[in-house]
């Protein structure tokens, strides 16, 4: 089939969304912990607002780095295709040279930007998980641990984060 940017986005965000991923569940165990051995977080708390005020604020800034990656992501991902490719109807070459229309243009945009928002709420998901054993660690060590066990379960499970048929090969394990 002729290749268009549709495909070559896809192709580009393969391998980069189980990399996000995972730093996902690095930036969210480490959050925390990481300032309690540093010492701020003794300071951070002498501040007048609320424990849970605290820890919602840290979980927002957190989850904001990891859209704006994913974001940057996208956009990254986006160029790339564009700058080679174009973002056509999707054709299947014949034999004789011909080419037999698969999906317009027109068709796949809004599957485009559908599939899109599809990898966004399970790395949303994924790094609350990482920030709440985080939270639940007193060092950075035991969050690395903790990490570890997490990113081991997500690596062998698809159950808690299936996605559809059309992003679904991002995840990690299908990779290894």
């Amino acid at each position: 089939s002729g290749v268009t940017a549709f495909e070559a986005f896809a192709a580009g965000l393969e391998p980069a969304l189980p990399i996000l991923l995972l730093l996902s569940l690095w930036w969210g165990t480490q959050s925390i912990p990481v300032e309690a051995s540093r010492g701020t977080l003794v300071a951070a708390l002498l501040r007048p607002v609320t424990r849970t005020q605290f820890a919602l604020g840290k979980f927002a800034a957190v989850a904001s780095v990891v859209l704006g990656a994913y974001a940057l992501t996208i956009a990254s991902a986006m160029f790339a295709a564009a700058a080679r490719f174009d973002f056509g109807n999707r054709v299947e070459l014949l034999a004789g040279g011909g080419r037999y229309v698969l999906g317009t243009a027109d068709e796949l945009w809004p599957l485009f930007w559908s599939t899109i928002g599809c990898a966004a709420p399970p790395l949303i998901a994924a790094t609350a998980l990482a920030y709440a054993i985080g939270c639940a660690c007193r060092s950075a060590m035991a969050a690395a641990l903790g990490w570890g066990a997490l990113a081991s379960i997500l690596l062998g499970s698809r159950v808690v984060f299936e996605l559809p048929a059309a992003v679904g090969s991002w995840w990690l394990g299908s990779h290894l």
